[in-house]
């Protein structure tokens, strides 16, 4: 239940944020920024994601504790989401998506690797 409410959330969150990318589109309306912890933000999007289990692929994260960032959380989670459901989309059946939060100094970095053949150079 607790899965579905946080989806539902997400999905009421998500309509919301196509009428703001449609404002900003229109440099009608400006996302707020502020600070926020990235590895709450990443570790609950990948136990969304965890409990999926589709084509079988496994999902691990590795993520620092307590990565602070300054940002929009709605744009940050809908980064996340996307690089998330492409790995799966595209991932092959059995294979595994790694997904990685670390901070070194004042940079953070998120990545989101899987298994199959990648995108092509060009």
């Amino acid at each position: 239940m607790t899965v579905v409410r946080r989806q539902a959330g997400k999905m009421g969150r998500m309509i919301a944020q196509m009428l703001a990318f449609t404002r900003l589109e229109m440099k009608s309306d400006r996302y707020t920024k502020a600070p926020l912890n990235f590895s709450e933000l990443i570790m609950l999007t990948c136990m969304d994601f965890q409990s999926i289990h589709e084509k079988k692929i496994q999902l691990e994260c590795h993520v620092e504790p307590d990565v602070q960032v300054y940002g929009n959380y709605e744009l940050l989670q809908r980064l996340a989401n996307n690089l998330i459901s492409n790995a799966y989309r595209y991932g092959k059946e059995n294979g595994h998506i790694n997904v990685t939060v670390r901070q070194e100094g004042a940079q953070v970095s998120l990545s989101v690797e899987d298994d199959d053949i990648g995108i092509a150079p060009e």
